[in-house]
């Protein structure tokens, strides 16, 4: 593949995606969003996104795109949420990094994830097909998996 090629396509990709983010930002309670997740702080290799609360941002990985992309944005912006609703939720917080088990079970992420999961769905379906919708549960449910009855919502908006 010559250059001009693939710089065609990592354009394509770029605009396709900020599309995605605009077309979701409406929806989102925090309006901010940063498409360079390393501009506040130096995340873990396997980190796809993080609210930042001092800034008041999202904060995401340049690679994200489709179904990932929207689930990471309600994902962060639930977090954004839970910020407002109780900044001190946050106080125990257990990193992914430290403890995957622990980061995992936490409420705050048990809680995030299940909403992101919803709001993924219900957009990518008001969005048209249900192949697409599909591919979306798919991929939510590997890139955040839970197992069991899903958490109750201790944070209701």
């Amino acid at each position: 593949m010559t250059n001009l090629i693939k710089e065609a396509i990592k354009q394509r990709v770029a605009r396709v995606r900020q599309e995605t983010i605009d077309a979701i930002l409406p929806t989102l309670v925090c309006k901010k969003v940063d498409t360079d997740m390393y501009s506040f702080m130096m995340p873990s290799d396997n980190t796809v996104g993080y609210y930042n609360d001092y800034f008041k941002k999202i904060c995401i990985r340049k690679d994200l795109i489709g179904a990932s992309l929207v689930d990471t944005l309600y994902h962060e912006d639930r977090h954004h949420q839970q910020y407002i609703k109780d900044s001190h939720c946050f106080d125990d917080y257990i990193k992914e990094e430290d403890d995957r088990l622990g980061y995992m079970l936490q409420h705050v992420e048990k809680d995030a994830r299940r909403y992101a999961f919803i709001k993924t769905i219900k957009s990518l379906k008001a969005k048209g097909g249900l192949r697409r919708m599909l591919a979306a549960m798919v991929i939510t449910f590997i890139h955040h998996p839970f197992k069991g009855r899903l958490s109750t919502n201790k944070y209701k908006y």
